[in-house]
């Protein structure tokens, strides 16, 4: 019996010598398996610790006067002047000590030869230029930002192109959709940026401009998106409104399904704003936490005790013998309390004596520290608190 493929010519089959081979062997499109193991090394690189990963598109979303923009401001000047400004979003590089006009400047320099202040692409179609530096002026002065360091991040860091909406993507032929002239130019712009820029797009809507609903179209702005984080080493920040029977991110699936991380943000009617970490697909999610209205800017309301206490189990293991007493710190007396408190005000401006106190009570209940026991040359005993596992 002679099937139809038997009857073939011999040439026409792609194992034929015949077969018109490239002449040079393509690059595989597989991954090289054999160096797996330098995959699984890799750490998640953070913009924001735990919060906001670095070199994907991430969300914060809720109803409209909630607070998004100013909250994505505060964000903007974390990372354009090197300091933790909202303790729950840590940025990757923070560190920062008083000082005078003279020292500052020579830190400003410091920070931008070495990459550590970032910049941060601002795309505010609701809020002219005007709304803005009012905007970020009010959060600097509220966190007590020196001012050459706040005028070092607006004139050299800050891309702001404000109070106008475009399209990222445009129609052309039959039912096919490229880049607009619009978003190419924010992507050269970002591929020309040193280190990993910050890009926020707020809101969503009124750089999509299409049906929310269509998911197709939604899956074609947020590859977009992704690309724009993908190939210019940026992280993004969709700023969106919620869905008002779910609470999810308003409009088609593709919004969510295709960021990494996701924040909403609710007002609670106690004057403060809570922020719930809904989605990450790379990393744990943190704990929710809130944001109080400070004048016209946003401070957290309380801060994380679980990382207070962490700090302070590290400041004690580099200080074996400060003898620092929950005693001590309650009273605010003795030098390893002030030395602690002056440390961790560093990282959290505005942290109170009883904020620490409270963060070491934790810290004790989970074991994370221990009270040891020491006798003294007058016969009194002292409880100097040590790491869980050192010796008292």
């Amino acid at each position: 019996m002679t099937t139809e493929i038997d009857t073939l010519p011999v040439t026409s089959s792609p194992l034929s010598d015949e077969y018109p081979y490239p002449s040079e062997e393509k690059a595989s499109m597989f991954f090289d398996t054999h160096n797996w193991e330098e995959k699984v090394d890799e750490s998640q690189e953070w913009l924001f610790r735990d919060a906001i990963p670095e070199g994907s598109v991430s969300m914060i979303y809720g109803p409209g006067g909630v607070g998004k923009s100013t909250f994505t401001r505060v964000l903007a000047l974390s990372v354009m002047t090197y300091r933790r400004l909202i303790p729950s979003f840590t940025p990757k590089y923070h560190n920062f000590r008083p000082a005078d006009d003279e020292e500052l400047a020579r830190q400003w320099k410091v920070m931008t030869e070495n990459d550590c202040v970032k910049d941060v692409i601002l795309l505010s179609a609701e809020d002219d230029a005007g709304v803005v530096m009012r905007s970020m002026k009010a959060i600097a002065e509220l966190y007590k930002i020196p001012k050459i360091h706040f005028d070092g991040a607006i004139r050299e860091k800050l891309h702001l192109i404000a109070g106008r909406s475009e399209r990222f993507l445009e129609p052309f032929g039959e039912g096919d959709w490229d880049w607009s002239d619009f978003f190419s130019e924010i992507y050269k712009t970002a591929k020309k940026l040193p280190g990993s820029p910050l890009i926020i797009i707020d809101p969503l809507q009124r750089f999509y401009l299409e049906t929310e609903t269509d998911n197709n179209h939604a899956t074609r702005f947020m590859v977009a998106c992704g690309k724009l984080a993908k190939n210019t080493l940026s992280t993004v920040i969709l700023v969106h409104h919620p869905d008002k029977k779910t609470g999810q991110p308003r409009g088609a699936t593709a919004f969510r399904n295709e960021v990494r991380s996701a924040w909403s943000m609710e007002a609670t009617g106690r004057g403060s704003v809570k922020l719930v970490h809904n989605k990450c697909n790379v990393g744990p999610e943190q704990q929710p936490f809130e944001l109080v209205l400070d004048g016209p800017a946003l401070r957290e309301k309380s801060l994380p005790s679980i990382e207070v206490g962490a700090s302070v189990a590290r400041w004690v293991t580099d200080h074996p013998d400060s003898a620092l007493t929950m005693g001590g710190l309650k009273m605010g007396t003795g030098g390893a309390a002030k030395e602690l408190l002056a440390h961790l005000k560093v990282s959290y401006p505005d942290l109170e004596k009883m904020d620490a106190y409270r963060s070491i009570e934790e810290a004790l209940a989970s074991g994370l520290l221990v009270e040891g026991s020491v006798k003294g040359r007058n016969g009194k005993t002292t409880k100097p608190l040590k790491v869980k596992g050192t010796p008292a």
